[in-house]
């Protein structure tokens, strides 16, 4: 299982001669058992990508603990520590910035193959063959080429056939498919979930677009997160049809109806200010009390915590109202 523990992440803004400390994740508490689709959803600069850098190893957390499989990973490196940190591989949004432009394909999937010797020197090509055929590339038209001269579709499978030739048991797609043309998006995420079927991987989705987790995790969970708080989570079609934070609310009824007879309409919602507070001056209660329509004074006095919504259910939601949603609407 890959896991984080009230995971929190600081960093220092400097200010002139001054520097400020802000949160980027505060107190996160997530868990994706192998095999398992986890999506997180939020606006940019919620703390989405900053949590999948911390549970992929890439930042070490301020406070709080990242496992996997019952192993802590940290900044500081053990050989124990480093075939953990290995089992948890990235894929980032912008497939051109994670390719070397002076290596071809083949020379880019080699690299990590020799370095952790995942084969010998002699079946070199024919791993990096049975990567990027595993990803939907053709080996011949491709591993000699240099990403420049791939499509944007071929890039981003080539970045994932990068991530999978350490053989890890968790990947961590950040807006994997935001940066591949429309038409091609559908494709991406079924193989992004082939994938984690055939290999039996567990997957972290990254998205902003809840259309998009609700595709990728139609089976699995899915967690909100807002200013750097995780507001609801629970199984992606309870959260769906029965939302009981209003950021949640808000994010469901912002969907364009594209399709007259969709299976859930949400009740529009809107919020009381489209500004979002800045990381430096965070509310003192709830964090989303200043754009809630709902909010009332005793939300700007205490920050809620996740709480069950249901005693039936194993969707949670960090709301001083989350008692009085039984038909998934606050009001």
């Amino acid at each position: 299982m890959l896991a984080c523990d009230q995971v929190v992440k600081r960093f220092a803004i400097r200010r002139g001669w001054r520097a400020q400390l802000v949160t980027a994740v505060n107190q996160v508490s997530i868990s994706v058992p192998a095999a398992q689709v986890l999506c997180i959803v939020g606006e940019s600069g919620c703390g989405k990508t900053t949590l999948g850098k911390m549970l992929a190893g890439v930042l070490p957390p301020t406070e709080g603990s990242v496992t996997v499989d019952g192993v802590e990973v940290s900044a500081r490196r053990t050989a124990e520590r480093e075939r953990a940190a290995l089992k948890v591989q990235l894929v980032h949004q912008d497939p051109f910035s994670t390719l070397n432009p002076v290596h071809t394909i083949g020379e880019e999937l080699s690299l990590p193959l020799i370095h952790h010797r995942i084969v010998p020197k002699s079946h070199l090509r024919e791993e990096c063959e049975r990567l990027l055929t595993l990803t939907g590339l053709n080996p011949k038209a491709v591993l000699d080429k240099y990403p420049h001269e791939l499509s944007g579709g071929q890039r981003q499978r080539a970045v994932l056939a990068l991530a999978l030739s350490v053989r890890p048991r968790y990947l961590v797609a950040d807006e994997a498919v935001s940066m591949v043309d429309v038409s091609s998006r559908l494709i991406m995420l079924d193989l992004f979930l082939e994938i984690a079927s055939t290999q039996d991987l567990g997957l972290v989705f990254i998205t902003h677009d809840f259309g998009v987790a609700r595709y990728v995790g139609y089976e699995g969970t899915i967690t909100v997160m807002y200013l750097g708080r995780v507001v609801e989570q629970g199984p992606t079609e309870q959260v769906i049809h029965h939302p009981c934070h209003p950021y949640t609310q808000v994010l469901l009824s912002s969907i364009p109806a594209l399709q007259a007879g969709r299976d859930f309409m949400p009740q529009k919602i809107v919020p009381r200010s489209f500004e979002v507070p800045s990381l430096e001056h965070l509310p003192v209660g709830c964090v989303f009390e200043p754009r809630c329509p709902f909010a009332t004074e005793a939300c700007s006095q205490s920050a809620p915590q996740l709480r069950a919504t249901d005693k039936a259910s194993s969707q949670q939601a960090a709301c001083l109202l989350v008692e009085a949603t039984s038909t998934g609407v606050v009001g």
